[in-house]
């Protein structure tokens, strides 16, 4: 009932925002992982948690977040991943840039055009492309650990909500995150 009469929805995918998505409510993902998993056909604001090599102390990029789609802790932990949550503030940056996104507030930049845009690219790009560019050992050989991550097939057809959108305030304190690995 309440989810029903809400404006919108705060959460981190667990589940209850799947009421919300049913009566087309807007939500705020917050601490969302794995990426690959984008709620695409929802009207969303999405901002990842971040994921951290444990060896050097350096946030994954996109491209990253998208091969590393584990759907159990312990796979991020046998990466070498650390997942550390959102800040309160960062949280709150989120909720605020949906509700003003959705109350007619908020003013989009071409910058911010770019960026979406960008990120899409990125999302879409192939899954064999993408591990074979980023993560394929002199060899050849791609770790067993790869190959046993959970990222869903995208299609290119795929639909995707025009107003689900990865947060452009996450972005602005994380610039470098669409930047490609190497």
């Amino acid at each position: 009932w309440l989810l029903a009469r809400s404006s919108f929805c705060v959460s981190t995918s667990t589940g209850l925002d799947s009421v919300a998505d049913v009566y087309r409510k807007p939500i705020a993902f917050v601490n969302f992982i794995p990426l690959a998993y984008f709620q695409t056909w929802s009207s969303c604001v999405l901002a990842p948690a971040n994921l951290v090599w444990n060896d050097t102390g350096r946030r994954l990029n996109c491209e990253e977040h998208l091969i590393h789609s584990y759907m159990r802790s312990e796979d991020y932990l046998e990466a070498g991943i650390r997942v550390s949550e959102l800040t309160s503030q960062d949280i709150s940056d989120v909720v605020l840039e949906l509700e003003e996104r959705i109350s007619g507030h908020w003013e989009p930049t071409p910058e911010e055009y770019i960026l979406q845009e960008k990120f899409w690219k990125l999302y879409k790009y192939g899954d064999d492309k993408l591990l074979k560019d980023t993560f394929t050992s002199q060899d050849g050989v791609i770790s067993s650990m790869l190959k046993c991550r959970m990222r869903p097939k995208t299609a290119p057809d795929e639909f995707i909500h025009p107003q689900a959108i990865l947060s452009h305030r996450f972005l602005e304190k994380n610039p470098e995150f669409l930047n490609r690995a190497r």
